[in-house]
């Protein structure tokens, strides 16, 4: 896979950044922390991988102080362009990180899960045009009083699927949408999520079938961080495949009635076998 080079000026700029939580101590770690504020973070894998998941716990994690690393809560935009924002699902995380809150050492803060879900503004896209056009007026939001701590398009493979004509109108526009995304992250300190498609190809050498993300090869040199969703005989995996310092890796993990959590971490009856997800 081609990969971006990365300079001393990018590592140097991204160690000791702000951190938003996954609610696994695993995929954390193989993150160095978390998702990284003020960046691009694509997040690839097949249909029922935990895509979605993730991006709704993250949506949740932005708001609480322990799932911060080192840097100040924020509500979340969420972009949903393919139906998948299940508003019930994001409810039980948000009770689930409210539990998970109240039995922290901080007793003194107080957190509503209600007011959770309130920090969450959705936006509905169905093609591109609606997403260039939402995405261009999120500025909006920034310069209001409400701080956003995080962005998701889930996902930018579908929007794109809407585009007529060659594959050099869809690299424009994806480029487009990339460089608006990532100025909103630089200029106001937020994490940007990007979910993608995979697709079956076939190595022509070998005549093997393998799975690739979606959106081509110039896009692979877009995202600071590329983060892979596995799903493979009930086993559920986070595998790291770019990142400007931290090695490639794999983690496991489950998706409980809770969120995202760790295969052998389970809180109080938050928790329950792995389900069924995006």
């Amino acid at each position: 896979m081609t990969k971006r080079n990365i300079s001393a000026l990018d590592v140097l700029n991204f160690e000791g950044k702000e951190k938003i939580s996954t609610y696994s101590k695993k995929i954390d770690d193989l993150l160095d922390g978390g998702i990284p504020v003020g960046y691009l973070t694509e997040i690839f894998g097949n249909p029922g991988s935990g895509k979605s998941n993730l991006c709704l716990q993250l949506a949740i994690a932005a708001q609480m102080s322990h799932s911060m690393k080192a840097g100040e809560t924020g509500g979340a935009i969420y972009i949903d362009t393919e139906g998948s924002f299940i508003p019930i699902r994001l409810y039980d995380i948000a009770v689930a990180a409210h539990s998970h809150y109240k039995m922290s050492r901080d007793t003194s803060a107080q957190v509503d899960h209600r007011k959770l879900l309130e920090n969450v503004t959705y936006f509905r896209c169905l093609n591109i045009t609606n997403l260039i056009s939402c995405i261009m007026q999120l500025k909006a939001l920034f310069l209001s009083e409400k701080k956003i701590k995080l962005i998701v398009v889930d996902s930018l493979a579908h929007p794109l699927r809407t585009v007529e004509g060659d594959n050099s109108l869809r690299t424009k526009y994806t480029t487009m949408v990339v460089s608006i995304l990532q100025k909103l992250a630089t200029d106001y300190k937020c994490a940007v999520i990007v979910t993608n498609h995979t697709a079956t190809k076939v190595d022509s050498s070998h005549g093997e079938k393998y799975t690739t993300p979606t959106l081509g090869e110039m896009w692979g040199h877009l995202p600071l961080i590329r983060l892979k969703l596995s799903w493979k005989n009930n086993c559920r995996d986070a595998i790291l495949i770019k990142s400007p310092h931290q090695p490639e890796g794999s983690v496991p993990f489950q998706i409980t009635a809770g969120g995202i959590r760790d295969v052998d971490t389970v809180t109080n009856g938050n928790d329950c076998p792995d389900v069924d997800s995006n």
